[in-house]
């Protein structure tokens, strides 16, 4: 079975307003654009670093509104070799993820435990219908 990734993340209005607050509202759009295209991209977290990709991930109308906006929002983001490929990386997202992925193998670990603690109490021997 493959493993899914998660289909959101978490958004935290307080941090995103004061992360944004210098930038124009198209910025702010390419933005949220990016981090979302970042969180379902792969490798997850990142996005392409080429300009006309990011252009287009951007949603600007024209090439104009584009670099009118880049330098406020790759103001956020970093370049990362990424599986031989070049990347840009949120770092504030990839550690949101980071998180996210030791929380649900802390849960999944205790799941299993609880599990084993309770349906093997017969010290490992299983169940015997005819001992029922």
């Amino acid at each position: 079975m493959a493993k899914q990734r998660p289909p959101a993340f978490q958004f935290y209005a307080k941090e995103f307003l004061a992360g944004t607050t210098n930038m124009s509202m198209a910025a702010v759009g390419a933005y949220i654009r990016f981090l979302a295209h970042a969180w379902d991209g792969n490798p997850i977290c990142s996005i392409p670093a080429d300009d006309y990709s990011l252009f287009k991930l951007s949603g600007a109308d024209s090439k104009e509104e584009w670099n009118e906006v880049k330098d406020q929002v790759l103001a956020k983001w970093e370049p990362r070799d990424m599986d031989g490929q070049k990347r840009l990386v949120n770092a504030r997202l990839l550690t949101y993820f980071k998180e996210l992925a030791e929380h649900h193998k802390e849960m999944s670990d205790r799941g299993k435990k609880g599990a084993e603690a309770r349906w093997d109490k017969d010290g490992g021997k299983g169940f015997d219908p005819e001992e029922a």
